[in-house]
């Protein structure tokens, strides 16, 4: 049976494409929005948030990084006040739906409260106006000041925005398979080109190289490349030192594509690895796929992040596990869902989540396996407990060599589970290779 709340989107979108709407993805966001709104009580929604403006929007490559934009949905309206230095691109994307771009050059609170007087709601103290909690200081009290003028009043949204873009649709999941795509390419690019006596920041510096070359329009975050003892840091900036004999190399690193962003991590060898990090590693590719495996529509991301730490305690590194599982990604690198100890949330088809389990051992190294994937609309029957993934007759600790026949075929495709499990409904966009590679 399809997910309610997948259906109802590809009924809004074929419905968008019969009326000739030139952005069917956004008309089917707006209707998700202003049904949210009626179920909260609220006459209208404001956001100052980029991302959130693009992806109500629709627009692509239009937004940067600069808070200058306003974005209004009402019941009737839905608009964008910005300026000089965007309107004609973003009238360009808005010729042919319903969006009305305006350049007043009033600031985004008088622009708001000439709107409402447009409306004639001066007078009605029942006018609410949803906004984001994570607005600044200065911009919720200038709004505050200009709305004091009317009877309209703010009313704080909270999470509204973020369960929304939680689900992702057929377009934002093209977009992040996308992104992923070239990730995996430009990490199969640089197993090619790494090499002993290389520093971190040559590493993430050729990283950057390979996502431009490809097609990424920029990184999805600053890459995290850290060897030896440093890889032992989960967010370890690069720096100038030198790969050597030994290292694990913890490389994590995405592409930005169309806005949408990858997130995917791979830890390197360099040199025939010790049985120590062989069994560190394999704690931690058996963690990953044992969550991996569990994820499902209905499950806790508390739930799913205490799956992997309980098979890293099996093998003695529960302490050693120091962040979340998990993240959703989209057109932030960081969105909903949250797989953490601490998370309230629960999955549901179409979110895209990170599965990222490691083990870092202070003043020796680390290691971290990241993929990302959607949760599809399978779901475990409710009697039917998740079976962990057996490791019999799997060799876990396994390692490739670069150059070898099989490392090329795994950059090539997904790997399946190796293991008579009940179907999982996590399906991973990352192709490039799981086991511990060889430098």
């Amino acid at each position: 049976m399809e997910h309610p709340t997948i259906a109802g989107e590809k009924s809004a979108v074929s419905k968008a494409r019969a009326a000739g709407e030139k952005s069917a993805f956004s008309k089917a966001r707006l209707s998700r929005l202003r049904a949210r709104l009626v179920e909260r009580g609220l006459d209208g929604f404001i956001s100052l948030a980029v991302a959130n403006q693009r992806w109500l929007t629709g627009w692509r490559q239009v937004f940067d990084d600069e808070p200058a934009h306003l974005v209004l949905v009402t019941a009737q309206d839905c608009l964008v006040h910005t300026d000089s230095r965007y309107v004609e691109s973003m009238r360009a994307r808005a010729a042919g739906t319903s969006w009305q771009v305006d350049a007043t050059r009033v600031s985004h609170a008088e622009f708001l409260f000439n709107y409402l007087e447009g409306l004639s709601v001066q007078g009605a103290a029942r006018f609410k106006m949803g906004y984001e909690p994570t607005i600044t200081l200065s911009a919720y009290r200038g709004l505050s000041r200009t709305l004091a003028k009317s009877t309209a009043r703010l009313s704080n949204t909270r999470s509204l925005m973020a369960t929304l873009r939680a689900v992702k649709d057929k377009e934002e999941l093209d977009l992040l398979r996308k992104a992923q795509r070239i990730t995996d390419r430009a990490f199969m690019r640089l197993l090619e080109w790494i090499k002993p006596g290389i520093s971190e920041l040559e590493v993430a510096n050729k990283l950057r190289f390979n996502l431009g070359e490809l097609g990424a329009e920029e990184v999805a975050f600053p890459p995290i490349v850290a060897s030896g003892p440093n890889s032992a840091l989960p967010h370890a900036r690069p720096g100038q030192r030198r790969l050597r004999q030994g290292d694990f190399v913890v490389v994590d690193f995405g592409a930005r594509s169309q806005d949408y962003c990858a997130d995917m991590t791979r830890t390197l060898v360099i040199g025939q690895p010790t049985s120590q990090q062989k069994d560190v590693y394999a704690a931690v590719l058996e963690a990953h796929n044992q969550a991996k495996a569990a994820l499902r529509s209905g499950l806790a991301g508390a739930k799913a992040h205490d799956i992997a730490l309980q098979c890293l305690a099996q093998r003695g590194h529960a302490e050693h596990f120091s962040h979340s599982l998990g993240h959703g990604v989209g057109i932030e690198v960081h969105e909903s869902p949250s797989l953490a100890p601490n998370s309230k949330d629960v999955l549901e088809p179409g979110n895209v989540v990170t599965v990222e389990p490691g083990v870092y051992l202070a003043g020796s190294g680390g290691v971290r396996i990241e993929d990302c994937g959607v949760i599809c609309a399978y779901s475990f029957p409710d009697d039917q407990p998740v079976t962990p993934l057996s490791t019999e007759n799997t060799d876990q600790s396994a390692t490739v060599a670069r150059d070898t026949p099989v490392a090329k075929a795994q950059g090539r495709r997904s790997q399946p589970a190796r293991a008579a499990t009940p179907p999982s409904s996590y399906d991973s966009f990352a192709t490039s290779p799981r086991e511990l590679i060889i430098i």
